[in-house]
């Protein structure tokens, strides 16, 4: 984490910069006046762990050129959160453009992958250059939720998928790893608890079915590739035309399975490994598009062994 807060305040010194330019060009009208646009924001932990969240800050009122707003943040609450360990801030000092009506504050938030009560912190406009401070808007509580204590949100991210080539009778070669990222639903969204998709299979753009099953009861759960399922429609595979590419599994000695089926995975206590069934191996293969009739497969197939944090 320390290479990736040198990086990030790097990048916010080369924003910073180039926004400074403009120093000769500060509102001066006298009307301007900015404010928190939310009194409360609550994220899980690892909603900007990939990409970043925001803070946005409010400016109201006829200006003549650009304002500056400088935050500062509290821990706050029975569990506080705190800055550079729970969460960091790309720069506490946002310019806002003459023609602009909000402006934000970049965070990451850090998921630790313990389970944990809820994490607060407060942050607050201390100063502003070109605008007045609202004096009933000018904090933000800002709740991280716990994202680790639903074994399904356990799973997303990313991870090392090893595997190995196989022949049509089933041997196989050495294995190796791809990077792969699974993702999902917000809770409250159809499908939370019970999809998964997985992205980076053979270092394909798209992404595949991941089914999730977990019985509280008992504690136990397990994950799999829904086969077959499609990475694309209207795939223009070689210049053949329209084709889906699918995910499909594969019997060694007897060929393609037709029928739904899933290739199962189960993990262990940490979440930090996924163990796959030996059967089946799995292939990429094509479809005509829109008939959905099949073609063959692409590059090979493949024994799914185990991911890994």
């Amino acid at each position: 984490m320390k290479y990736f807060k040198i990086f990030m305040l790097m990048m916010a010194t080369v924003a910073f910069a180039a926004c400074s330019s403009d120093d000769d060009g500060w509102n001066g009208s006298g009307d301007a006046v900015v404010s928190m646009a939310n009194q409360e924001i609550t994220w899980k932990e690892n909603k900007g762990s990939s990409t970043p969240v925001y803070v946005p800050i409010t400016v109201t009122g006829e200006r003549n050129g650009n304002v500056q707003v400088t935050v500062q943040v509290k821990e706050t609450g029975e569990n506080p959160a705190m800055d550079d360990i729970h969460y960091i801030i790309t720069s506490k000092t946002i310019v806002i453009p003459a023609d602009a009506t909000q402006g934000k504050i970049e965070l990451r938030t850090i998921d630790d992958m313990d389970i944990n009560d809820n994490r607060t912190f407060t942050m607050t406009i201390v100063d502003a250059k070109g605008a007045t401070i609202s004096s009933s808007n000018a904090s933000t509580l800002i709740t991280l939720k716990d994202n680790d204590s639903e074994f399904y949100e356990k799973m997303m991210g990313t991870w090392k998928l090893e595997y190995a080539e196989a022949g049509t009778d089933g041997t196989t070669g050495t294995p190796a790893t791809w990077s792969v990222s699974i993702s999902g639903y917000d809770e409250g969204e159809e499908g939370y608890n019970e999809m998964l998709y997985l992205s980076g299979f053979n270092q394909e753009e798209g992404e595949v079915e991941f089914l999730y099953e977990f019985d509280k009861a008992s504690g136990k759960g397990r994950v799999g590739f829904m086969l077959p399922s499609s990475f694309f429609a209207a795939y223009n595979f070689n210049g053949i035309g329209p084709h889906y590419l699918a995910l499909c599994g594969y019997k060694a000695g007897s060929g393609w399975i037709n029928e739904e089926t899933v290739l199962w995975g189960t993990w262990n206590d940490d979440f930090s490994v996924i163990t796959f069934e030996d059967a089946p191996l799995i292939g990429e293969r094509l479809y005509t598009y829109p008939a959905g009739d099949p073609t063959g497969y692409r590059y090979g197939l493949y024994k799914i062994i185990k991911m890994t944090r």
